[in-house]
């Protein structure tokens, strides 16, 4: 077990965790941006770089309720471990792809252990921070994914460009080697004996119930509550709504600064990259001072606002602006709402919370991007950015119509 201060953010397995998963989103951001040149190198077009991306986000989506499962059962030093080495060994074997059909299987299974992967270092996060400093900790957690997203698009272009994808793909698997190493070192927290009463107590209670219904209900039930935390699915729906935006962000923006004749679009990435970095932290702090709801509040007035002004961009200033606030909104709206997915959720069921969370997340990303690629087709990128503002509104209807009372940290 863990010595340091039980009030501490900063201890050495948290500073593990994050490193874990710095190094995993680095080796996912690293090819990503890469992806499209690869495609075209084996012989395929944009069609298919759509379907490789977006099956990628499908399978992960798919796998995260089952690892959360997993990783309640079974504990989370395995699934960690292990998934990161197998992330490890599918990062390179892109290299081994001749056609764009292997280049599929092999994205479809690395989604799979992606969702795994950080479906598990997401619920280590949670495990090892103290509840009254859960938002401000899981922000600071956040800031790793998007220091990966300021760092490591950039190497991957700039590595194909000066070497070639066999030292791209031994770099994204030295990451989660390094990684594996990392999360061996963590101190795993073990759950109390009330939590172990808990789940003991957990079993017996829906059998009991059970009995009183069909058996083909109760089974179906059982297994729905093994792999989603009902306490989830509100904050998660509203993550669906918002990360549908980001799915027409990532998939399309390129091609609308394209249409525009607007040159270094990737600066929209790099100043939304900083300002989630910078407001992560103050939105981590007002979580824990109870001011849950004036965060999601603010930080969904900031995405509407920057995708209205992506709606109406003429030049690369206005692309940076919106990134810049887009940024800001995704610092606050974020944290608060995964802190939200596992507050006051018993540790033998933190791992299905998260991967409820996380399912959402990424069905919002792929249907965004398959959705708005659609929409797009009929009515161009300029209306199809300002029309996507509208589920910003739906986020923010679902959130504040019976919206629960806000929690201080003590009581989680």
């Amino acid at each position: 077990m863990p010595t340091e201060n039980k009030t501490s953010i900063w201890t050495k397995s948290f500073i593990y965790i994050c490193l874990v998963n710095f190094l995993i989103f680095g080796a996912l951001q690293v090819i990503l941006p890469t992806l499209p040149v690869y495609v075209k190198e084996l012989g395929g077009d944009a069609s298919q770089v759509g379907l490789i991306i977006g099956l990628f986000t499908v399978t992960a989506m798919l796998s995260r309720p089952f690892s959360g499962f997993i990783i309640d059962k079974w504990g989370r030093r395995s699934l960690l471990v292990i998934g990161l080495v197998l992330y490890a060994f599918l990062s390179y074997s892109y290299i081994l792809a001749y056609s764009v059909l292997m280049l599929l299987l092999i994205r479809l299974l690395h989604g799979v252990v992606w969702g795994a992967t950080t479906t598990a270092t997401g619920t280590v996060a949670t495990d090892l921070l103290p509840s009254v400093r859960l938002g401000e900790g899981m922000g600071y957690f956040g800031l790793t994914s998007a220091l990966s997203m300021a760092t490591f698009p950039a190497l991957g272009l700039f590595i194909i460009e000066q070497y070639d994808f066999f030292t791209l793909f031994i770099l994204a698997m030295a990451l989660g080697i390094v990684g594996a190493f990392i999360a061996l070192l963590i101190e795993y927290k073990e759950p109390t004996s009330n939590e172990l009463l808990l789940k003991q107590k957990a079993p017996t209670q829906e059998k009991e119930i059970g009995q009183k219904k069909k058996v083909e209900r109760k089974e179906i039930k059982k297994k729905l509550q093994n792999l989603f935390e009902p306490q989830a699915y509100k904050p998660s729906i509203v993550m669906f709504f918002i990360t549908t935006t980001f799915g027409a962000i990532i998939s399309f923006i390129a091609l609308y600064a394209d249409e525009l004749a607007i040159g270094q679009v990737g600066l929209f990435f790099s100043f939304y990259a900083l300002t989630l970095i910078a407001g992560r932290p103050f939105a981590g702090r007002q979580i824990d001072q109870g001011r849950i709801h004036g965060i999601v509040g603010a930080g969904l007035v900031a995405l509407l606002v920057s995708l209205i002004l992506l709606a109406q961009a003429n030049s690369i200033t206005t692309f940076m602006l919106s990134g810049s606030i887009y940024g800001v909104g995704m610092a606050f709206t974020m944290p608060a709402l995964q802190t939200l997915s596992v507050q006051g959720v018993p540790y033998h069921r933190r791992g299905a919370a998260n991967g409820t969370f996380f399912t959402f997340f990424d069905l919002g990303l792929g249907l965004g991007a398959i959705g708005w690629g659609f929409v797009a087709l009929f009515i161009g990128y300029r209306w199809m950015y300002a029309l996507s503002s509208l589920p910003v509104i739906l986020a923010g209807l679902v959130y504040f119509i019976k919206k629960e009372k806000e929690v201080s940290p003590v009581d989680r």
